[in-house]
């Protein structure tokens, strides 16, 4: 049921307005204040958390020259072992599973100033990729034992910043991925979109399986239910009625990553002026992740934000070869053309969507 629904109880009679708002509560409209007391708790403790582990670094930056040798070492050895030996005993009680994720969350926060240390220190002459690139494969069993969405980002993270520092400090590493493209900025962009699309789909097939990705509203149920409403609906003359999906934060985030990427390819590609096998591939590339996005949420299941995501990555790309086709030069005449042809395919996409967003209230209406 929707807010709609409510009101146009309320206003035949059916439902007193003094009872609206525990209605609303009761059917899923409004978030139970115990939702809201949660999601308070979850994200200060993980602020806070993140915090400690930050505020270890600056106080070690901060009394560099105060701190000798030593004092630096055991302070973030100790922050390291004290943090590991809290994890194992909120695992030898079997509580907090939560805390059990963010104390492993700081180790691995503190892991990266460590290393970070030690290049201070010992003066080691190693490139800032090399750092991310050993900080991401210490953190692996941490990563792996914990579950959780936010180590997982921020092991993704490490990686994508090992390949795009890479780029600029080592030009082996920029060859070696792709010997038969010349391009290094194509290249790199190559290499981050295969890999973000990679585990946006493994976020997909893994990731949303697991029950602590799901949200307090229990989304796997909402899901299953969807599923069952839509059979019954319409709203597309061409095709059957697509289930409603809902998808956790974090996959929402990586499916923007690597869209992103898909998109910034294609469109440097056309901006750098690279090879026409170069610009054939970067455009196919980005096609086939396009019809990812469609196949698996426009037929097989209903996202709105994949969708916006898809549509976003269309209107870059035509307006960046609509800018090459017309040599982009700041004339007047230019800017009016390029802000049509805007114009139109946006207003076509916001409509589509739109279209989109009714049929699937309708759905869950049902």
């Amino acid at each position: 049921m929707s807010k709609r629904n409510l009101e146009q109880l309320i206003a035949s009679g059916v439902l007193p307005p003094k009872h609206a708002d525990q209605a609303a509560i009761n059917l899923g409209i409004y978030p139970h204040p115990f939702a809201w007391q949660r999601f308070f708790e979850v994200t200060l403790l993980a602020v806070g958390v993140v915090a400690i582990a930050f505020s270890l670094i600056f106080f070690i930056a901060f009394n560099w020259f105060d701190l000798g040798k030593i004092g630096k070492f055991a302070l973030v050895e100790g922050a390291l072992v004290f943090t590991l030996i809290c994890y194992l005993a909120l695992v030898w009680l079997k509580k907090a599973s939560l805390l059990q994720q963010l104390f492993l969350l700081a180790a691995s926060l503190i892991t990266g100033a460590l290393l970070a240390l030690v290049g201070q220190v010992y003066q080691t002459g190693a490139d800032s990729w090399q750092l991310f690139a050993i900080w991401s494969a210490l953190i692996i069993p941490w990563v792996l034992i914990a579950r959780s969405p936010i180590l997982w980002l921020l092991w993704l993270g490490l990686i994508n910043l090992t390949v795009m520092v890479s780029y600029a400090q080592s030009s082996w590493f920029a060859i070696a991925p792709f010997a038969f493209i010349i391009h290094p900025i194509f290249s790199k962009m190559l290499l981050l979109t295969l890999m973000n699309s990679a585990a946006f789909l493994a976020w997909l097939i893994f990731a949303e399986r697991l029950p602590m990705m799901t949200r307090q509203a229990n989304l796997s149920a909402i899901n299953q239910d969807a599923q069952l409403d839509h059979q019954s609906m319409n709203f597309d003359q061409k095709k059957p009625t697509a289930p409603p999906v809902h998808l956790h934060w974090s996959t929402n985030l990586v499916g923007l990553l690597a869209t992103g990427f898909a998109t910034i390819l294609a469109s440097n590609s056309v901006i750098n002026d690279v090879s026409f096998a170069n610009t054939l591939l970067a455009h196919v590339v980005w096609l086939l992740w396009l019809g990812v996005l469609w196949y698996h949420f426009y037929w097989l299941r209903l996202n709105l934000l994949m969708l916006t995501y898809f549509c976003a990555a269309i209107v870059a790309v035509v307006m960046v070869w609509s800018a090459k086709w017309l040599d982009f030069d700041w004339e007047m005449a230019t800017l009016f053309i390029m802000a049509a042809i805007l114009l139109i395919i946006s207003s076509l996409a916001v409509g589509w969507l739109r279209r989109l967003s009714a049929a699937s209230l309708r759905v869950r209406r049902s």
